[in-house]
């Protein structure tokens, strides 16, 4: 059954200009059922549907390039998940046979840009690198760094100012099939998928969580997203999401 839980009633949306890394402060916020949400990632993931193929690297990294390009100008600039399937070949990504989104956000840095989803829509299949589609920029990143490893508490950090990036092992039923309420499963810490945190939150019987968007369309979990249980006991967290958690600094759009 489809979820009705309302996540635009518990939005909170700011606007943050980042000069480095260290400059990077935590927000804190006292009312226990009020979440932070990035608004560019809650209105557009809903369009987006990986179609269930190894493209889990570039939705998450594009998802999180678009929130800190939407936190630090206010425009809503939708970018191609497609360039990074087709064109980032240089490294160990491999189109719709898995990437890794740190890779992902070196192409950006390195090739100066991303163009919009408009120029070079998603067709949930590998293509060939059009040169002239990728020199159609839209939006670039200086740069970007890892939140420290196993550690809930600078995830939180970087969730409270930008989408992160984060690595997860999503292989467990449990996972694939929820659909309402805080999710507490069982799950490992082989990390073998990619979403984005976008928000945080505590549920009303006390449950601390994590807000994430995934790419498998909205028909899945809440909408398209899940509330995965926070600061559990192990130093991974949930399905090892503490263990590999990305975010980017913004540099300038670009048309």
């Amino acid at each position: 059954m489809k979820s009705e839980y309302n996540f635009e009633s518990e939005m909170r949306v700011f606007s943050l200009s980042h000069k480095d890394l260290k400059e990077q402060e935590a927000r804190s916020f006292n009312n226990s059922h009020r979440i932070l949400v990035h608004q560019i990632v809650v209105l557009h993931s809903e369009l987006r549907h990986d179609k269930y193929i190894g493209s889990c690297w570039a939705f998450s990294a594009i998802a999180a390039a678009e929130g800190i390009t939407k936190l630090s100008t206010g425009k809503s600039i939708f970018l191609s998940e497609q360039e990074l399937v087709d064109c980032d070949r240089t490294s160990e990504d491999q189109g719709c046979e898995g990437g890794y989104m740190e890779d992902a956000f070196e192409f950006i840095v390195k090739n100066k840009s991303i163009t919009t989803e408009k120029r070079h829509p998603y067709k949930a299949a590998d293509g060939s690198c059009n040169t002239k589609k990728e020199s159609s920029s839209a939006a670039d990143i200086k740069g970007y760094g890892k939140v420290p490893m196993n550690n809930e508490k600078a995830l939180l950090n970087a969730v409270a100012n930008q989408p992160v990036s984060v690595s997860i092992d999503a292989s467990d039923f449990s996972f694939q099939s929820t659909q309402s309420g805080v999710y507490t499963g069982s799950c490992g810490t082989e990390l073998d998928h990619g979403v984005t945190a976008i928000g945080y939150g505590k549920a009303v019987d006390g449950t601390k969580y994590w807000l994430i968007t995934n790419s498998w369309g909205a028909s899945w979990g809440e909408n398209g997203y899940i509330r995965m249980e926070r600061d559990i006991d192990e130093n991974e967290g949930l399905c090892g999401i503490a263990m590999d958690a990305l975010i980017q600094l913004f540099k300038h759009i670009i048309h």
